[in-house]
């Protein structure tokens, strides 16, 4: 817990040698919760969704061509600015 909080806290390095001040400072620290970036997923477009945005789309400007569904399933720059124009959200709601 102490390399921890030592790599995201390095003025907690003067406090190492009072262990009583480590201690209370180590409660404060554990409250933090810290997310690696690697933990974080990146929410996938629904599909009903993109069908109801590309009809839409398709209906105001049918000459048009609307970007395919992404392989990944993430937004795109393409969508993004598509579903701010229309206003709809293209992940799920919780």
């Amino acid at each position: 817990m102490f390399l921890k909080n030592l790599l995201f806290k390095p003025n907690l390095i003067a406090f190492y040698k009072d262990e009583e001040t480590y201690k209370v400072l180590n409660e404060q620290y554990k409250k933090e919760e810290i997310i690696h970036p690697r933990e974080y997923k990146e929410p996938k477009i629904m599909k009903s969704k993109y069908n109801k945005l590309k009809k839409l789309f398709l209906e105001k400007y049918p000459d048009k061509k609307f970007p395919e569904f992404p392989k990944s399933g993430k937004l795109t720059k393409q969508l993004k600015k598509i579903s701010e124009e229309f206003k709809i959200n293209l992940f799920k709601e919780n």
